[in-house]
């Protein structure tokens, strides 16, 4: 018994005239996937990033060549480093109109601590089941997100 692949869903323009940033974007896994899936919902403006310079050239050429109608850029920026992200929040408000949708408050690092566990390498944060074991320095934050009462 062979099951059917179903078609491919179209975009149904869940975005159109929305602006959208996506990080670690310049592969071939989720990150570009969701980029492209982006831009068939009708997003107008689209800014990725990587830390990989060639790969996230090609994978804007691609998206470009995907969405001609759609403004693509690529910021090279690592986002385990603060600096790196302010600068790419920066650089797509600049590219895609300079405002959010829906505005969000800072949150500190010591906030992001005290909601999730994360292993912190040399190389940035690896979260999550294929974190794997640790490569080389490693400090661990095991502090859990308080009980919400359900077992």
């Amino acid at each position: 018994m062979s099951k059917q692949v179903p078609d491919y869903v179209p975009g149904h323009n869940l975005l159109t005239g929305k602006s959208v940033l996506i990080t670690a974007a310049a592969g071939g896994g989720i990150g570009f996937s969701a980029a492209l899936r982006a831009l068939e919902e009708g997003a107008s403006a689209l800014v990725i990033s990587d830390i990989h310079e060639r790969r996230l050239a090609e994978a804007v050429d691609k998206l470009q060549q995907a969405a001609p109608q759609a403004k693509v850029s690529g910021v090279l920026a690592n986002v385990t480093d603060e600096a790196d992200v302010q600068r790419l929040v920066d650089e797509a408000e600049a590219f895609t109109g300079g405002r959010r949708s829906r505005p969000f408050p800072p949150i500190p690092p010591q906030a992001w601590r005290r909601r999730r566990c994360m292993r912190v390498r040399k190389t940035g944060p690896k979260t999550g089941p294929t974190a794997g074991p640790p490569s080389g320095p490693t400090r661990e934050l095991t502090t859990r997100p308080p009980a919400t009462g359900r077992k």
